[in-house]
């Protein structure tokens, strides 16, 4: 199995490797996978920014439980209507 981060740095090095063997219908697999690889990295921070979102919020409901007489969490206050 190839390493990720080899695909990502080097994929010409490996498209040469694949042709070398006589596999050229491999060689979009390559480019393929590269951009997949792309795809989910950019989800993968997306989710990592809701996650946060996620526990910003639930930090501030446990904050507004703690002292009811504060009233409403001062991030609603920041949402738009």
């Amino acid at each position: 199995m190839i390493d990720i981060k080899l695909i990502r740095e080097n994929s010409e090095l490996i498209k040469e490797n694949i042709k070398k063997k006589g596999q050229k219908e491999k060689l979009h697999l390559v480019d393929d996978i590269k951009k997949k690889d792309e795809e989910w990295r950019k989800i993968k921070i997306e989710a990592d920014k809701l996650r946060a979102r996620r526990n910003n919020v639930s930090e501030q409901i446990n904050k507004a439980k703690e002292n009811p007489n504060r009233g409403r969490c001062a991030y609603w206050a920041t949402l738009p209507n």
